[in-house]
């Protein structure tokens, strides 16, 4: 049975019978890919909310001055 280039999906032929193990592998296989896609997206959104949040973050502006009145 051939199989796809990404993802190594069973690809029956013209002449081969469906096999239900081998539709539930590529069943399987399609979940876990799209549940690390949906895990890895995830982890994308709170990075990136986490960097907009100005609040957690300090500017270098604002840390000189910090800086400048803990020396003073």
């Amino acid at each position: 049975m051939e199989q796809t280039t990404n993802y190594g999906l069973n690809k029956p032929g013209g002449s081969d019978y469906a096999r239900v193990d081998a539709l539930n592998v590529n069943m399987d296989a399609v979940d876990a890919a799209l549940k690390d896609l949906e895990e890895s997206k995830a982890e994308g959104a709170a990075l990136a909310a986490h960097e907009a949040d100005g609040v957690k973050h300090v500017s270098a502006a604002e840390r000189t001055a910090w800086n400048a009145k803990a020396d003073g």
